[in-house]
């Protein structure tokens, strides 16, 4: 980035590229206080970008702290915005982290719901490699609220489209998985 650019850049641009260093260094309260400044001149500026960046990052702080509340929060705005810029993509992240964050707090039921709606989004975009990522993550879901046999099945189903590709191995590792959750 050349001086010029560098230059034209708002107070708000330049504390969110500080706090970004910040959090790239492991330095979490430096960064948390750099995007929540960000994130308050944005607010000010009206800039719905600014705004959706530094809430974002300021949920990946609070996910390193584990303060999963307050990053489901963040990410309730981010998600408002992407919503009203119609960024399918940003809101599938978005739901994602989210649904991580709500399991990490205890709330596995709005979790499982995130993660079904996740699902069933791309069985719609015919991904298996996402529906398989989401199993994976509904099952540490269930497993975390207790119900093993739900868990199970969410590994079994994502076996199987893994051998409906022919990727008999991670079908294999998968079913043992949901093998071993079965056993307790």
């Amino acid at each position: 980035m050349t001086d010029a650019v560098k230059e034209k850049k708002s107070p708000a641009w330049k504390d969110y590229d500080e706090a970004l260093g910040h959090l790239e260094k492991g330095e979490l309260s430096m960064a948390a206080a750099g995007f929540h400044n960000a994130l308050k001149d944005f607010e000010m500026e009206n800039d719905e970008k600014g705004i959706a960046n530094a809430a974002s990052r300021l949920a990946d702080v609070c996910v390193a702290k584990k303060d999963y509340s307050l990053a489901v929060e963040m990410l309730a705005r981010v998600e408002k915005i992407c919503a009203a810029e119609d960024d399918h993509v940003s809101l599938m992240s978005i739901k994602n982290r989210q649904a991580f964050a709500l399991r990490k707090s205890g709330n596995y039921e709005r979790a499982t719901a995130l993660y079904l709606d996740l699902l069933d989004t791309y069985h719609t975009f015919n991904n298996p490699d996402g529906s398989i990522k989401i199993l994976e993550a509904l099952s540490e879901t269930y497993v975390d609220a207790g119900d093993l046999q739900k868990a199970a099945d969410a590994l079994k189903t994502a076996a199987s489209i893994h051998r409906n590709f022919g990727h008999k191995r991670h079908a294999s590792t998968l079913e043992e998985r949901a093998a071993a959750i079965e056993a307790g």
